[in-house]
């Protein structure tokens, strides 16, 4: 059983390479981009929010850390999901010629997605040292990255099955995705909004992610009962999207 989970993980890697090159073959600045583009969206936030919205308890330098933190965990989460989900609707024709197994396909995409997101860590990383704020919580990192990766890789799976049949799903996710950094945390904290509003923003699995993301990176946040009751349930639900998809990919295939 090792031995195939072994199998699997350097078979979905030799997947994620493929995946890169071919995503960055024409690109200029190649795996530069994944840096590049989170750097425009912090640029843009810090000077439209930092005078706009005051955080009391934290300097200047402390809000640009909590706004990159806010930016490289939703990018990432969104371009992941999407990623996984378009992949399968792109290759189905390929796929129902070669026996491709589905889950392999979906988790070399989303090892490509880590790979970026793991070079736009990086420079976050190093800010936090020299600012001081890293600690011996910054260990828990990987055991999250890990829980929101499954998430991710399973919510794409089951969004993959609609992807597949219905082009329009494609067009109204992305819309809907698009609204990703105002319902997340990203550029404001929690006590800042309105009962009504900071209760749905609160449900939206991404917060509680990002709270604790924020939390291993040093910043002193309240971890509510509640953060890890919610990501329990996220995780449980991720688990129930794995057995759908397996129950319904090999049906959808055989249709087509």
């Amino acid at each position: 059983m090792n031995r195939n989970y072994y199998k699997f993980f350097l078979n979905a890697l030799s997947l994620s390479k493929l995946e890169l090159l071919q995503r960055y073959k024409r690109s200029i600045l190649g795996l530069w981009w994944s840096l590049f583009n989170p750097l425009i969206t912090i640029v843009i936030y810090f000077f439209a929010f930092s005078q706009l919205i005051i955080f009391e308890k934290y300097s200047e330098d402390e809000y640009l850390i909590y706004l990159i933190s806010g930016v490289i965990i939703v990018n990432f989460s969104v371009q992941a999901m999407i990623s996984v989900a378009e992949t399968f609707a792109v290759k189905i024709n390929l796929i129902t010629r070669i026996k491709v197994d589905p889950f392999l396909l979906g988790a070399g995409v989303l090892f490509s997605s880590l790979v970026n997101f793991i070079i736009t860590i990086f420079p976050l990383t190093l800010l936090v040292f020299f600012s001081h704020m890293l600690s011996i919580k910054f260990l828990y990192v990987l055991f999250l990255i890990l829980c929101l990766s499954f998430f991710l890789y399973s919510i794409g799976l089951l969004l993959a099955l609609f992807f597949t049949l219905f082009d329009d799903i494609k067009a109204m996710i992305r819309i809907c995705f698009s609204f990703a950094p105002f319902v997340t945390p990203v550029f404001y904290s929690l006590d800042q909004l309105p009962k009504s509003f900071a209760t749905f923003v609160l449900l939206n699995p991404l917060t509680s992610f990002l709270s604790l993301f924020r939390w291993t990176i040093g910043f002193n946040t309240a971890l509510e009962p509640f953060i890890f009751i919610h990501l329990i349930i996220c995780l449980i639900f991720a688990s129930i999207c794995l057995i759908i998809f397996r129950r319904k990919w090999g049906r959808l295939v055989k249709s087509l």
